[in-house]
């Protein structure tokens, strides 16, 4: 699965925030928006796709977030892009661990 409960005991608790996104190369849980702006794409069904770039802290893992829709139903997927994610540029200029949105 994609989503995991925001659970410290693993249970699925719903705490009001829903559930956490992880990336879809190593599970991580810590992915942020990738710096650019959501769009419209094509996907695996008949209709389009809301695309979001995202990337993951652990790698930086570049993967895209969408839903699409396809006769009737919308579908919530994730899936690995070669591009490398601009995430990068966000890091702390002294090379630490500050992530910024």
């Amino acid at each position: 699965m994609i989503y995991k409960p925001v659970s410290p005991t693993g249970g699925a608790v719903f705490t009001g925030l829903g559930l956490c996104i992880t990336c879809p190369v190593c599970n991580f849980d810590y992915v942020h928006f990738g710096g650019e702006p959501p769009r419209t794409g094509p996907w695996a069904g008949q209709g389009t796709a809301v695309i979001v770039p995202m990337a993951c802290e652990n790698g930086l893992h570049p993967f895209e977030l969408g839903i699409g829709f396809h006769k009737g139903q919308s579908w919530m997927f994730t899936r690995h892009t070669e591009i490398p994610a601009p995430i990068e540029a966000h890091r702390d200029a002294n090379g630490g661990g500050g992530w910024h949105q």
